[in-house]
């Protein structure tokens, strides 16, 4: 009966002992509110926020605002589609609405080159070594995926004669949103070479087909990005007869 009394005893001490772990946990916790916006001020909705390592997160509601329970010193982490993430180490003396910034992101597409041959004519002994350009194309969400991204500018761009014939080469940088339709918005130049390549750049952005909208927490959003196309003449060199440059002569 005594042993009976003891395990009783010993279980209840237990539980108490769980229990005020509980509730001292608990106590630690402390309730965080405030606002996600962007930099104009405008609220950010579906921003994941969350605390790494212990399961607690939340999101932004439509109006940009949110809250957590958290510790003193745990970190809040700020995600969204987009935009650079946040992270914020709070503090108990924090004030009662925290104001959370979150700046914007462009996702960036490898290099695209561009190429149109230039035939020049040389002798045999003249032809300069060959060198090899890469392709390489990467680009979330196309129709096709990178293929039907890749097949799609190859097919559609062209080398604007007025820029062949004057020799212009490089590369032009071109900044679009990808609204939360799928459509493409806002296209503009950020790194310019010259007027007709800019122009061709853009239109080529501006004429691609609806792509599939990025999503955030289930909802689709719109997404900056930013592709990098190289235009290059490409020097093909052809072998003539000596015999024949003589008599032409």
């Amino acid at each position: 009966m005594k042993r009976l009394s003891f395990i009783l005893s010993f279980i209840v001490c237990i539980c108490v002992a769980n229990t005020n772990d509980v509730f001292s946990q608990k106590r630690e916790l402390q309730q965080f509110k405030g606002k996600v916006t962007n930099l104009q001020g405008e609220p950010v909705r579906a921003v994941s926020i969350y605390i790494p390592g212990t399961g607690r997160y939340t999101s932004s509601d439509m109006n940009g605002d949110f809250s957590v329970e958290a510790k003193h010193k745990e970190t809040l982490r700020f995600s969204h589609i987009g935009m650079k993430d946040v992270l914020i180490q709070l503090d108990k003396d924090f004030p009662s609405e925290l104001l959370v910034r979150m700046k914007p992101d462009t996702f960036q597409i490898n290099n695209i080159f561009i190429q149109k041959k230039q035939i020049i004519k040389v002798k045999p002994e003249d032809m300069p070594e060959q060198t090899m350009i890469n392709f390489i194309i990467n680009g979330p969400d196309f129709p096709g995926g990178l293929s039907g991204f890749d097949e799609f500018i190859k097919k559609n761009i062209q080398y604007p004669e007025e820029a062949f014939q004057a020799g212009e080469e490089g590369q032009v940088t071109v900044e679009f949103t990808i609204d939360v339709n799928g459509y493409v918005s806002d296209a503009k130049v950020t790194k310019s070479v010259s007027a007709s390549l800019d122009k061709e750049a853009l239109r080529i952005i501006e004429s691609m087909p609806r792509w599939k909208s990025g999503m955030q927490l289930g909802r689709p959003v719109a997404v900056r990005m930013s592709v990098p196309i190289n235009f290059v003449i490409e020097q093909d060199y052809q072998v003539i007869d000596s015999l024949q440059v003589k008599t032409n002569t």
